[in-house]
């Protein structure tokens, strides 16, 4: 997969996550809006053994492509995500009012960097290299090879690419719009007043 593919994966799989988290804690829209910036830089990271693989001895889907690596990246976006919201809550106050909210955001962060990471390992598994995320514990090769209108999830079928990003951004769209209040309240009148 290319980047766009993987972002379309991520967004795909953090769509359920936004909308039952704004059932849960409608307040929380602007930390599940942040978050977006965690699923997007993390989604694509791994790839980062492209511009490595010339001048170091990392090859592509290798060490950035495994478990321990996904866990490396959820502490790391910790690493920037607590100060910038202990900032944010030390001299605005309004979108992390309390330091709990700094807390559960930095805690999210970690499940966000690490989700997006495996986010990415899905979008590789489902082209014909597929891929060994459980290294160094096993060598196994996942990969499930998906097929449409003739068309194989190759790395580099940008017909795959384009149709995973646009439909996850239209579906992680919807979770923001029908998960909040405002949103399902906005879809309501519109639809009342197409109605009438």
């Amino acid at each position: 997969m290319y980047s766009q593919g993987h972002w379309g994966i991520a967004l795909l799989m953090y769509a359920p996550i936004v909308f039952v988290g704004l059932l849960i804690q409608p307040d929380f829209l602007p930390q599940f809006l942040l978050g977006l910036a965690i699923i997007a830089f993390s989604s694509t990271i791994p790839d980062i053994d492209m511009q490595l693989k010339n001048w170091t001895p990392i090859k592509h889907r290798g060490i950035t492509h495994t478990v321990p690596f996904a866990v490396f990246i959820g502490l790391f976006s910790a690493a920037f995500a607590f100060p910038f919201a202990w900032y944010s809550h030390q001299t605005l106050g309004v979108i992390f009012p309390t330091m709990m909210d700094v807390y559960i955001f930095t805690g999210f962060s970690i499940f966000l960097g690490f989700y997006g990471t495996v986010s990415h390992f899905f979008g590789d598994m489902i082209t014909p290299m597929g891929l060994r995320p459980l290294k160094p514990f096993s060598k196994k090769r996942f990969r499930f090879v998906l097929s449409f209108w003739g068309q194989e999830s190759k790395a580099a079928n940008m017909y795959w690419n384009y149709a995973f990003y646009t439909l996850g951004v239209v579906v992680v769209a919807l979770a923001f719009l029908f998960g909040s209040p405002e949103g399902r309240t906005f879809v309501f009148e519109v639809v009342s007043w197409l109605l009438d």
